[in-house]
């Protein structure tokens, strides 16, 4: 009777922890590799801010100049900057807007996670109330 209820606890367990991984795990791994794109995104508009902060001062500077070539590559380096900055502004918000509505799913992994450990818990019982019942009296 021990041995089958070892078996069966085994069992139990293995089939917990392979859902488990496939599922809870899997999505905390997409969740994971959505937060570091995010973190990635966020470094990325920061630099672009800094060029454009830079092009912006350097568009300054030849803003008076009679030098109408660097003039000219002063603005155009000013545009590149700028829509460059806007490019990686709108990549920040849709990752943004991704991680927000991946909430729901979240919510319903967490949800699965907690049906999964639940029923394992309720297996487990359920073999240990069956060592229980088959246990010889002693007395």
């Amino acid at each position: 009777t021990f041995g089958r209820a070892h078996c069966r606890i085994a069992a139990v367990q293995n089939i917990f922890a392979v859902t488990l991984a496939d599922t809870f795990i899997a999505h905390l791994g997409r969740a994971l590799s959505s937060f570091e794109e995010y973190a990635a995104l966020r470094k990325k508009l920061e630099s672009r801010r800094l060029a454009y902060d830079a092009a912006i001062t350097k568009a300054e500077k030849y803003k008076g100049s009679k030098k109408e070539k660097d003039k000219k590559d002063a603005e155009d380096e000013l545009e590149s900057a700028r829509l460059k900055y806007e490019e990686s502004a709108d990549e920040l918000r849709e990752s943004m807007d991704g991680i927000r509505d991946a909430e729901v799913a979240h919510q319903r992994e967490l949800r699965r996670f907690l049906d999964l450990e639940t029923k394992s818990v309720e297996q487990h019982l359920e073999a240990l109330r069956e060592v229980q019942r088959d246990w010889p009296d002693i007395e």
